[in-house]
């Protein structure tokens, strides 16, 4: 699950302070603890609520899959990449421009 390998890589770094997006509504929910865990992966739900106790602060939000492009774009990249985590210090080449329109505030239309 990358968010349980995100929240580790938060909390070696140090950083105190995320925002977190995920597609997945019920895992929001289940993490902004709206809901209780019902799904068969309750260990994970628990190590990432026990990862992210550790923060000062913490904000889960739901995004719609087509909206997150450049999570689906490092996702495609992954692909292509050895099994395991890898931890990017720079953003590849290939998603400057979506970072650049995000930092803008561009808007990214949702097709239903």
């Amino acid at each position: 699950m990358g968010l349980r390998e995100g929240l580790k890589l938060v909390n070696l770094r140090g950083w105190e302070n995320i925002m977190i997006e995920i597609d997945n509504d019920a895992l929001v929910k289940i993490l902004n603890k709206d809901t209780a865990p019902d799904h068969s992966d309750t260990s994970m739900v628990t190590e990432c609520l026990h990862l992210m106790a550790n923060l000062r602060r913490v904000k889960i939000l739901h995004v719609f899959t087509k909206g997150n492009k450049c999570a689906d774009r490092l996702v495609n990249l992954g692909q292509d990449a050895d099994r395991g985590t890898s931890v990017l210090e720079e953003p590849p080449d290939s998603i400057i421009d979506l970072l650049q329109a995000d930092a803008r505030g561009a808007r990214t239309r949702r097709i239903a």
